[in-house]
């Protein structure tokens, strides 16, 4: 599944940087951790890490989302 990031992330100590607006390829969990409920991600500097649902909206609704944009300024 394809998901595109919607916060601005800066690297912090557990997680690395995002991309606002860049489209990210979801990866599957580890056995380990199919219980959590987060995104595995590779980060923009090659680090798979998992990321809250919440920092993504699906592929679908960030085009929903910016044809929206364009359609109300008009």
């Amino acid at each position: 599944m394809k998901v595109v990031c919607i916060n601005k992330y800066l690297s912090t100590h557990l997680q690395y940087e995002l991309t606002y607006g860049k489209i990210y390829e979801v990866l599957p969990k580890l056995y380990v951790d199919l219980l959590m409920d987060d995104y595995r991600i590779k980060c923009d500097r090659g680090f798979i890490e998992y990321y809250s649902k919440s920092t993504f909206v699906t592929l679908e609704q960030w085009r929903e989302q910016q044809l929206n944009k364009i359609i109300n300024e008009y």
